[in-house]
């Protein structure tokens, strides 16, 4: 009955709403939703953060992930200028020295698998190494490695590295990443290339190639503001060089530095053997001559040598030139109408004139000989130091290369037209440059046209600017009056023309000429023809004279200025053969070109990293080298953020583990 009256009494369970107890409710859920979110979003970074270190410590490179070990690894082009300007020694160790150092760091810091090829810029990109996975042999080739002493060229050099790109698919299956990587000293002739539209074009399309192929790195070995004194020219100032006779040897210097330069000495060497010293101050920017004078005693060959020691750059402290002294020139007439008759003769007032003597004393005596037109395959050309072709028919193919050959050894070739000559086979087989010329041999400084036959009363020396008719000026008009009946019409190339306008050419023996192989008028006829021009071929010179050398077509033969005229041209058509520079200059302005030019003028819309304006690389310069990200920096860079933001989050959030930081 308890027990019964127990559950009849009981109490039921009953729920009140409380408001209080709702809103506590419903602020304990939000609460918990967001403490959740909270913990989980720590949990992450502090997951995440543990992922960067270890991948920080582990190394990883860009170029090898998402590729396993069996994979082929990077390529790597390294591309050493070794150019003059490499030699500067600011501070203990020459720029190419520095360069070689960190080539060798380069190797040394890449993955296992890496292959590498090793070029080195110059006027012609040479390749030492090509897509070697052998560390050992790229390593003594740098050991191994010297500059050149060549001026360097950036569009040759990127189309030997995209050579080496496609070369590196081909032998290497699987190859990873490639990278070009450039140590230069950022010289701007080498940087700044001067090309043609097409060759610009060509130049451009070859350096968007090699981007897509590889990424493009640069790093400059070189400094902000470099001085330097260079010797740019030793030479005699009238030659040929005749012996026992005193010659005046002219040397010119160039301050490319910040100020001028006092009390320069110099010194005048023959043969290695100290023979006069002088000073000289020398300019801001600008040049500075000085002569000295020598006597050769007997003929031979020599070397003269100025020398100007102080700089950084020791490379372009000395200028030389070999010279070779002599008696007399000996000249070869090849007269193609050959006659018993006393001039008669296509030659034999050419000869006439040569044997005559010498108008200036200066000038030495000339020894003429005679031949017919089979002397071209069967006479020793070499041993001659001057070639005159008179009214010569035709050339076969295998005189042109007769011929050129000659040239190249620095000969001088001298063409007297006439009534017997070929133009077409001139210009078929000794190939004038100009418009429509053929090939041939590429010798003569004009493609031959038509005879014109109108009489010229005048002629147009042009100023008297070109070395041949140097003689003639001040000394009246007797040259420009001589009168011309029949001549060739010549077609001069562009920039042949360019020359003439310009002011024709500086002397064979002067400092630098801008184009030494373009076409340069000597002397024109009155209505601006040329007359006669001249060219460099090889290392000799030719002069095409468009008339005859005999009075049907011509009355200089009977003037008075025609003895010195062939003289003067036999001077200088040998002076080269005499005389020959061995430095090269170029480079001795140390001008650099600056990052925004390189990416403005020099490759436009090319992606390329460049590293500037230090002396010194540090291992983050290395690490752009292996990547172009430097993937361990970013991470551990990325690591330290994440453990600012956890830092940050943990205080904002009031986290147990900062409770002291716990909001109240």
């Amino acid at each position: 009955a308890p027990l019964l009256i127990q559950w009849l009494f009981r109490k039921k369970h009953r729920e009140t709403d409380w408001a209080a107890t709702a809103i506590l409710r419903a602020a304990l859920r939000r609460r918990a939703r967001r403490l959740r979110f909270e913990y989980w979003l720590l949990t992450a970074l502090r997951t995440l953060l543990i992922l960067l270190v270890v991948a920080a410590v582990a190394g990883p490179r860009l170029d090898s992930i998402g590729a396993d070990d069996s994979a082929g690894g990077a390529h790597r082009i390294i591309v050493i200028d070794a150019s003059t300007s490499m030699s500067y020694k600011p501070a203990g160790a020459t720029r190419f020295d520095r360069a070689k150092e960190l080539a060798g760091r380069i190797v040394g810091d890449s993955p296992q698998n890496a292959a590498f090829s090793l070029v080195v810029m110059g006027s012609r990109p040479r390749s030492l190494v090509a897509a070697s996975p052998d560390r050992a042999e790229i390593l003594r080739e740098l050991d191994a490695l010297e500059p050149t002493g060549e001026t360097a060229s950036l569009p040759p050099a990127v189309a030997e590295a995209l050579r080496l790109v496609e070369h590196a698919r081909d032998v290497l299956p699987g190859i990873g990443p490639q990278q070009v990587i450039f140590i230069s000293d950022m010289q701007w002739i080498a940087w700044a290339p001067r090309l043609s539209g097409p060759r610009y074009a060509e130049f451009l399309e070859q350096s968007v190639e090699l981007a897509k192929s590889a990424s493009l790195i640069v790093l400059d070995v070189g400094q902000p503001h470099a001085d330097n004194l260079a010797v740019v020219g030793a030479r005699p100032l009238d030659p040929p060089v005749l012996a026992g006779q005193s010659t005046p040897i002219r040397v010119k210097l160039m301050n490319y530095g910040a100020g001028e330069i006092s009390n320069q000495q110099v010194d005048l060497l023959v043969d290695g053997l100290r023979v006069a010293r002088k000073q000289v101050d020398v300019p801001l920017n600008a040049a500075a001559e000085l002569d000295f004078s020598y006597t050769f005693d007997a003929p031979g060959d020599y070397r003269i040598e100025a020398y100007a020691p102080g700089d950084l750059l020791e490379a372009d402290n000395r200028r030389a030139a070999s010279l070779s002294v002599r008696e007399k020139i000996r000249l070869l007439s090849i007269d193609g109408r050959p006659s018993a008759e006393r001039l008669q003769g296509a030659a034999d007032y050419l000869e006439t004139a040569l044997a005559a003597a010498a108008v200036r004393p200066d000038h030495p005596r000339m020894q003429v000989e005679t031949a017919g037109e089979n002397a071209l395959l069967e006479a020793d050309l070499t041993a001659y130091d001057c070639i005159f072709l008179c009214n010569v028919a035709r050339f076969t193919a295998a005189e042109a290369r007769a011929l050129n050959a000659y040239l190249q050894s620095g000969g001088g070739v001298v063409f007297f037209l006439g009534d017997r000559v070929d133009a077409e086979n001139y210009n078929r087989q000794l190939g004038a440059p100009g418009p429509g010329g053929a090939a041939g041999a590429n010798l003569l400084p004009a493609r031959l046209n038509e005879i014109a036959e109108r009489t010229q009363y005048r002629l147009d020396p042009l100023g008297f600017r070109h070395p041949i008719l140097h003689a003639f000026s001040g000394r009246g008009e007797g040259l420009a009056n001589a009168p011309v009946f029949k001549y060739f019409k010549l077609s001069m190339p562009v920039e042949g023309q360019a020359q003439t306008s310009g002011g024709g050419a500086d002397s064979p023996n002067g400092d630098h000429r801008a184009d030494d192989s373009a076409t340069t008028a000597v002397l024109n006829v009155g209505d601006g023809d040329p007359l006669i021009v001249e060219r460099r071929a090889g290392q000799g010179r030719v002069v095409l004279v468009a008339t005859a050398a005999e009075p049907a077509w011509s009355a200089l033969p009977l003037w008075p200025s025609f003895v010195p005229l062939v003289h003067e041209i036999a001077a200088f058509c040998t002076a080269d053969r005499l005389q020959s520079q061995i430095a090269d200059t170029a480079e001795s302005d140390l001008a650099r070109i600056e990052l925004d030019e390189l990416q403005k003028a020099t490759w436009p819309g090319v992606p390329f990293r460049c590293k500037t304006g230090a002396a010194d690389f540090d291992a983050a310069t290395i690490a752009v080298a292996r990547s172009e990200t430097a993937p361990p920096t970013v991470l551990l860079y990325c690591a330290l953020g994440l453990l600012i933001a956890d830092t940050v989050l943990s205080w904002r959030f009031g986290n147990p583990f900062f409770g002291q930081y716990k909001r109240q």
